[in-house]
């Protein structure tokens, strides 16, 4: 796949000097902001004889990171893909792949996890022969989002029709997560220096503790408190697990936690040492008693070491400012209160721990 860029005056360019490497016989793409980064990711589809999804995540200046992979369905009716579209199917604010099947009449479903990573295909929708080119947007103005498609009348397939199928609400569950990043909390205003967007992923409580569903919301700075909207699982018991962008991954306590789906339900990281799995928390205050999830792990590798301490002292160096990684006390400047807080999670050795 190569990349041309747009010249300012209605020409383009000679193809950029980075060819894409992408799965064999690419039929489709869509271009859209998969993991919420503000840069522009590219999604395409594949066609026989291989059918996988590739998705190419942008660097922001015209260049992608290495291409993840993801297969069709396994049986032949639902292989030979079609076209492809993007949106949020299922309301959780992050960009989800629709697939079409040409051979199947179908349209199949990617779910986004929140990091523009997919669970493989999990949902079909039957449409009509020979679907090609699918698109999803509010065809009809509800607030949901349809699928549209171009497909093939019989008897000759030589007719063709557009068919719209119409979206559904998906049946929301609202968990109320309250917790606190380590750097973040201010113990003298007993509130979060800014607030800030965390992933929450319900597991399952049986190895190896598949994701069963996920959410992103933004914690409140001095209630510790996100309403995170959960659509896809269904009632059981499932572990916790935080994701916060310059934090230790945490899990909840040993055993998970029961889900109803539909309800309201609430979890409190801050209360106790032993609201994680492991004890994974860190006493930030004594009076109100209150617990973090710990902070540091600034490239996201489940520990917080060397690396990470390079990383923020380069930028404390360079008095780097703005909404970055290496802040990972939230006041917008990197400096020596960052470097003590990673400085000594990583004399501590701070890992993630899970079942």
């Amino acid at each position: 796949m190569d990349i041309y860029f747009g010249a300012g005056n209605g020409d383009i360019s000679a193809p950029a000097t980075q060819t894409i490497e992408v799965q064999e016989s690419p039929y489709d793409i869509v271009v859209t902001d998969l993991n919420g980064d503000g840069r522009l990711d590219i999604a395409s589809c594949n066609s026989f004889p291989n059918n996988f999804v590739t998705v190419l995540i942008g660097n922001g200046n015209g260049t992608f990171q290495p291409a993840q992979t993801y297969p069709s369905a396994r049986s032949f009716d639902l292989a030979n893909l079609s076209g492809i579209t993007a949106g949020d199917i299922d309301n959780d604010n992050d960009i989800d792949i629709m697939v079409g099947h040409n051979a199947s009449n179908s349209v199949s479903v990617y779910f986004n996890n929140g990091d523009a990573t997919f669970f493989d295909y999990r949902m079909r929708y039957g449409m009509y022969y020979g679907v090609t080119s699918p698109f999803f947007a509010d065809f009809t103005g509800d607030g949901k989002g349809d699928i549209a498609s171009i497909v093939s009348l019989p008897p000759s397939g030589f007719g063709s029709a557009l068919v719209i199928l119409r979206g559904n609400s998906f049946v929301n569950s609202i968990f109320n997560i309250t917790l606190i990043p380590e750097g973040f909390y201010n113990s003298l205003t007993n509130s979060l220096n800014s607030r800030d967007t965390v992933t929450v992923y319900l597991r399952s409580v049986n190895s190896p503790h598949s994701i069963v569903d996920s959410a992103k919301a933004v914690l409140d700075s001095i209630t510790f408190t996100g309403s995170f909207i959960f659509n896809r699982a269904v009632s059981g018991t499932y572990f916790i697990v935080i994701k916060h962008r310059n934090s230790i991954e945490t899990w909840s306590k040993p055993g998970g936690e029961v889900f109803t789906q539909g309800a309201i339900m609430n979890y409190d990281f801050t209360s106790s040492q032993t609201q994680a799995f492991g004890n994974n928390l860190t006493l930030v205050d004594t009076s109100p008693l209150r617990f973090a999830i710990h902070s540091g792990d600034v490239n996201q590798d489940g520990i917080v070491d060397a690396s990470d301490l390079a990383a923020v002292d380069n930028d404390a160096f360079n008095a780097v400012t703005g909404y970055v990684p290496t802040d990972v006390s939230g006041d917008y400047i990197v400096d020596a209160t960052d470097l003590s807080i990673v400085d000594n999670n990583s004399f501590n050795s701070v890992a993630v721990i899970r079942p």
